[in-house]
């Protein structure tokens, strides 16, 4: 019986059956990184471009309310156009002739796929909850006319966001509105 012990080899390794717990968390962490830059590139852009036309709108809203708040006596409005294409920052007694940018012949026109809004190719705006198709400040940064909340909402593809502007406060609020397909 000793010699049967002693002629089995010495230098086997036993079979292993599975993985261990380290293999196992790095075929995890592997996957789920590929996961990760993988699915976010199939949903397409279309979000990204209404954020990022969102940013770009929100920060021209809060312009236009800044420079109401600073020469009240020359209140502003953000106009928008009824195709959905474009807006303007306008002088709220001529809401059709956009502000002249530093008293050159530019005008202060954005317009979806264009400069600070190349990003934002294919994004429409939808105003129509708006009276006159524009948004005024008073001299307190109030929505001017009184009115109820402004909603302005950018949309591309499926994908939407919403901005929200306080009547009150004239605070722009942004909520991204998620459509099933």
């Amino acid at each position: 019986m000793h010699q049967a012990l002693l002629d089995q080899p010495t230098n086997t390794v036993p079979q292993r059956r599975g993985m261990s717990l380290v293999e196992l968390m790095v075929t995890i962490t592997i996957i789920s990184s590929i996961a990760a830059l993988v699915i976010p590139a199939s949903q397409g852009d279309g979000l990204l471009q209404a954020r990022a036309a969102a940013t770009v709108l929100r920060s021209d809203i809060e312009l236009t309310q800044v420079m109401t708040m600073t020469d009240p006596a020359n209140p502003m409005v953000i106009c928008f156009n009824e195709e959905g294409t474009r807006y303007w920052i306008a002088s709220a007694s001529n809401t059709e002739i956009p502000l002249s940018l530093n008293g050159n012949n530019e005008t202060y026109v954005m317009t979806m796929g264009e400069g600070r809004l190349a990003a934002a190719d294919g994004v429409t705006i939808n105003s129509e909850t708006l009276s006159n198709r524009h948004i005024g400040f008073d001299m307190n940064g109030a929505v001017s006319p009184p009115m109820t909340t402004p909603i302005v909402t950018l949309q591309c593809g499926e994908h939407s966001v919403q901005l929200e502007v306080s009547p009150m406060t004239g605070t722009v609020t942004e909520k991204v509105i998620v459509t099933n397909p």
